[in-house]
């Protein structure tokens, strides 16, 4: 290859150096289109507090493309600030920040800059229903990779349940078991180091018994290679002895009507639990359609309607009992039994028919009835264990038994 390259530069002496300097030329070219091709969206976002504007940290600050379309995301750090990388070929005007932060209301901004400058939040209360929720503001931390929120005396607890607590929490979006990390994707939750099996496990944890949630970014290898974040809730340890329960109802009417009940019963004595929940489900839905195609073909006039009501019944009944045991040391172990129920059943009735000329040539009712029966039986045991301060041993069997009918 020497050899060549000397034979070439004989036969023209200035090739190489020439070829160098195109190289350098087209190097600095390609770098420059793609630092072109970067750009940060940032701001600043605060509030005002006694007449004084104040950095406003851990509020949501989601960057959408045509409404819809997640680009990018991140949460204000302390100071309030944010930045999100962007690809600088796409259109400014397209783009959007959507701001979220618990107890402000939410704000969206068409970008016209890069540098969205000072973003106000102004408080919003927060309502669940038609109930108005009051309370001190949850407490952020991150620790490593990981942001902690503490639920316990905040407005947070007074919520409902875990799905309402968690779809209002930094970098999460979504609701009702299925939710997403910013940037990241599908988490794994846990519930007090047990990895979540059943995302109606949400439904029955009360929001005031929630110690604290951690979201963690990028977990480590005491998770699977395919973790992509992680949902730790961590609930409060009852307190007293003897026997406690509970027993709630919740109704709504929409179009139709809905409703559930729970029960819950527990036994402590010393470090032993022992628990029975029940959760009894019930939600109809009503829909109609109706649609008219009219045209012409070969001088005649086409008039195509149809129409259809269609109702869906689900029900869902959840049982399940179990214990724990927590040693004087600080291990734990423990097992349940849980069962779901979900039958369902559904309705449509409609009919079409066809004009040609305002005459009918076809006429046609379909009736369709579809009924469906899940069940699924789990049994969970785990241990965890704490060795001299540092080591941590964690068993979590599950066997799972589902059929469809």
């Amino acid at each position: 290859m020497a050899v060549f390259l000397q034979f070439i530069n004989v036969l023209f002496p200035n090739y190489i150096s020439q070829m160098k300097k195109i190289s350098l030329i087209l190097l600095f070219l390609v770098n420059f289109v793609l630092l072109q091709g970067q750009t940060t969206i940032s701001g600043t976002i605060r509030y005002i507090k006694n007449g004084k504007s104040q950095p406003l940290p851990y509020a949501s600050v989601m960057l959408c493309k045509s409404d819809t379309l997640f680009v990018g995301g991140t949460v204000s750090d302390e100071q309030g600030s944010f930045s999100i990388p962007s690809d600088g070929h796409a259109i400014l005007s397209a783009l959007s920040l959507s701001i979220k932060c618990l107890g402000y209301a939410s704000q969206k901004i068409v970008l016209k800059s890069s540098e969205v400058g000072t973003i106000i939040m102004k408080p919003s209360e927060i309502e669940i229903g038609s109930v108005v929720v009051n309370g001190h503001q949850p407490v952020y931390k991150l620790e490593g990779n990981a942001l902690k929120t503490n639920i316990a005396g905040t407005l947070l607890s007074q919520l409902g349940n875990a799905n309402d607590v968690l779809c209002r929490l930094p970098l999460i979006t979504g609701r009702d078991g299925d939710y997403s990390v910013l940037g990241r994707g599908t988490p794994k939750i846990y519930i007090n180091n047990r990895l979540m099996r059943d995302k109606t496990e949400l439904q029955m944890i009360k929001s005031e018994d929630i110690r604290d949630v951690q979201i963690i970014m990028s977990p480590g290898a005491e998770y699977e290679s395919n973790t992509k974040a992680v949902i730790k809730i961590t609930t409060k340890r009852p307190v007293g002895e003897g026997f406690s329960g509970r027993l709630e109802a919740q109704s709504s009417a929409k179009r139709s009507f809905g409703h559930n009940e729970s029960a819950n019963i527990n036994y402590r004595k010393g470090g032993l639990d022992i628990f029975g929940e029940g959760l009894y489900q019930s939600e109809r839905e009503k829909s109609y359609y109706s649609g008219t195609t009219d045209f012409t073909f070969q001088d005649k006039a086409y008039d195509l309607y149809n129409s259809s009501t269609v109702r869906d019944n689900f029900t869902c009944y959840l049982y399940k009992v179990g214990f724990n045991y927590v040693f004087p040391n600080g291990q734990s172990m423990g097992a349940y039994y849980n069962y779901v129920g979900a039958p369902n059943h559904f309705k449509n009735i409609g009919g079409q028919y066809d004009k040609i000329d305002g005459e009918v040539q076809n006429e046609m009712n379909n009736d369709i009835y579809m009924d469906s029966r899940s069940a699924e039986h789990t049994v969970l045991l785990y241990y965890d264990g704490l060795f001299a301060k540092k080591y941590t041993l964690h068993f979590d069997g599950t066997f799972l038994h589902s059929r469809l009918q």
